[in-house]
């Protein structure tokens, strides 16, 4: 009797390796599934860098800057731009990258945001400057109507203006036709291109643009008279408008919270605590500007010093501080109210670990117990509903989360498999893979002690995630999703993986490894002009007819194994559970053939099944694996 099977099924680590699908394999080293009906060898990569970094990859990132793409890269402390060193961050942490606004923002959780374009690397956004040792005075020469004055600074580097700081302690009293002078005026951090000076009018309660000093130095300024606003200033605002008055604000808001009582704190919280500086004294008095940028006095918080993990979504920037989720001002990425945060629920030991765009207006929160959906209902993510996801496990590393393209779901890594979710539900996908997680014999085994450094990114219909089996990055685990059915495969790269990124820019997956060198995932079928083992190992076949066993009289395999010789291994198991082992090789040739080895003598068995082993630059394809056999009254 004569019976075979097609190929084309991915890893399947089913404990009874005889009750899975015909088509899925027990073994999948260096596999790909890329031409249907087949079980093919798995793409290659191709180096980037013809000179190796000087440590260990620790994070990858991407973006266009004036219509010109860029790759980012880190390793130890230094961040390069192209493999050429662009400049130092603090520590060794991973670092994530967002490019917004024709800038590269980057965050490693030790030293707040910085922002590079193009050529300098420097914080973003900004203190509020200490006014405390700045001195005004009125004297004659001018036009200043009679009483008294204040005057407040703002510094600006280019893209974010600091908060309003305090009015000056001292103040000036004015005769008319006074002019007002201000000394000792603070400079700013590396970074800073100018200082704004605010003045209020005569015993007035409104901050009006005075002067920019356009410069880090000068500390000096002499003056009676309003200026044309400048850059990044409200273009609706006149130096005669004030805003709108911030007590009708919050009694605005908090009607519409009264409506819509699902919404997050944060904007309502800011208003109130501006509101309350309008109490006892004159300098707590001045509360506005005459600037839309500057309307309070709590929106332009720089970033937090330990913030990570950043993503962009619907013009603003997320990321995690400490543990809880955070998130910019809409249109401003250097602007953190410390009220745009996102704590989780406060369970025993729950933690913060990752945040994830999901669609255009939604993020998901994920802790290592549970999922958090945030999803926009007004203008910005100040009016957020907050949702609960009460999902059955939490993530299981930091960067083990990947957005499925054009699905509107995650994929990410628990402790106890693979989960999808689309915002409102969480599945687990990998029953296949469950050896993985459980069997701590097994070749591909993901170790809980090493989990935490694992990594995922989604790319091409492809998921990629590397993890640790005896060492952190030891293997990369690719998920095939070009079809309906999910296909699973295991490759243990040479060196040790440190670092994933899906760039934005064109989709490539690049991966980074322990050697400091980067690679292009998906490029040909060699890794950089060495061979890929290819091991595709089919399920144990129990033969039609022939429960009681086999005598098997031949081996049939239909492939392409690139002309090359290539090495069979049969497996034929007894009825105890020991098995017999032939292995033969053949010298093969180019294209799709159909070979045939007989057996001599013939193994008995009641299964079987065949491993195909070629190391090569080529593409291989198995089809079809078919045993000819007699069916036997009593196996061995």
């Amino acid at each position: 009797m004569f019976k075979s099977f097609h190929m084309g099924g991915g890893l399947n680590r089913n404990p009874a390796p005889t009750d899975i699908p015909d088509d899925q394999l027990t073994q999948a080293g260096g596999c790909g599934f890329e031409t249907a009906g087949a079980v093919t060898s798995m793409r290659g990569r191709t180096k980037l860098n013809s000179t190796a970094l000087a440590a260990a990859v620790a994070g990858l990132g991407d973006g266009q800057r004036a219509s010109v793409s860029h790759r980012l890269q880190k390793a130890g402390t230094t961040l390069y731009e192209d493999f050429v060193s662009i400049g130092t961050l603090a520590g060794t942490n991973r670092m994530s990258v967002i490019s917004y606004d024709d800038y590269f923002y980057i965050a490693t959780g030790e030293d707040g945001l910085k922002r590079w374009d193009g050529t300098t690397l420097i914080d973003a956004g900004l203190e509020v400057p200490d006014t405390s040792s700045m001195l005004v005075w009125t004297p004659a020469g001018g036009a200043l109507a009679a009483g008294e004055y204040y005057v407040a600074v703002t510094f600006w580097n280019g893209v974010a203006e600091s908060n309003l700081s305090e009015p000056t302690e001292t103040h000036a009293t004015a005769v008319a036709n006074d002019k007002l002078q201000t000394s000792f005026v603070p400079t700013g951090p590396t970074g800073v291109i100018a200082r704004r000076l605010y003045r209020t009018d005569a015993d007035g309660e409104v901050l009006f643009f005075w002067a920019e000093l356009d410069d880090n130095t000068t500390t000096e300024y002499t003056g009676d008279a309003a200026e044309t606003l400048p850059e990044g200033a409200d273009p609706g605002a006149s130096s005669g408008d004030a805003i709108t008055d911030i007590r009708r604000e919050v009694d605005t808001l908090q009607e519409s919270r009264l409506r819509t009582p699902y919404l997050l704190n944060s904007t309502l919280s800011a208003l109130y605590a501006r509101r309350d500086r309008i109490v006892g004294g004159r300098r707590a008095e001045i509360v506005a500007t005459n600037l839309g940028a500057l309307a309070d006095w709590t929106d332009h918080d720089p970033p937090p010093s330990d913030l990570k993990h950043i993503i962009v979504q619907a013009e603003h920037v997320f990321g995690i501080s400490g543990n809880e989720g955070r998130f910019s001002l809409m249109g401003g990425p250097e602007y953190w109210p410390p009220y745009n945060s996102i704590p989780p629920n406060l369970q025993s030991s729950e933690d913060m670990l990752a945040v994830e765009a999901l669609g255009r207006y939604d993020v998901i929160f994920y802790t290592n117990s549970n999922l958090y959906r945030i999803h926009m209902v007004g203008l910005s993510f100040e009016e957020s509903e907050r949702i609960d996801l009460h999902s059955p496990v939490g993530l299981a590393a930091e960067w083990a989360v990947a957005e499925v393209e054009g699905q509107n779901q995650h994929l990410f890594l628990s402790h106890k498999g693979i989960y999808l979710t689309d915002g409102s539900a969480v599945t687990k996908i990998s029953d296949e893979l469950d050896a993985l997680f459980l069997d701590d014999k097994d070749p591909d085994y993901i170790n809980p002690s090493l989990i935490s450094q694992s990594e995922m990114v989604a790319g091409r219909n492809r998921i990629y995630m590397t993890y640790g089996c005896r060492q952190a990055g030891d293997r990369l685990l690719m998920i095939n999703l070009e079809r309906q059915d999910k296909r699973y495969s295991v490759w243990t790269p040479p060196a040790r993986l440190t670092s994933l990124h899906r760039e934005t820019d064109g989709n490539a997956v690049l991966v980074g490894d322990v050697d400091g060198n980067v690679y292009q995932l998906d490029q040909g079928y060699d890794d950089d002009g060495s061979d890929i083992t290819w091991t595709p190992r089919t399920k144990q076949y129990p033969l039609p007819e022939a429960s009681q066993g086999f005598d098997l009289k031949a081996v049939v395999a239909e492939a392409d194994l690139g002309g090359a010789e290539t090495t069979f291994t049969l497996r034929v198991f007894r009825i105890d559970g020991t098995y017999k082992t032939v292995t033969w090789a053949r010298q093969t040739a180019p294209g799709r053939q159909r070979y045939t080895q007989p057996m001599d003598p013939q193994p008995r068995g009641v299964h079987a099944d065949l491993q195909v082993s070629r190391s090569a630059q080529k593409r291989r394809q198995l089809f079809k694996v078919g045993f000819n056999y007699e069916p036997l009254g009593d196996p061995e």
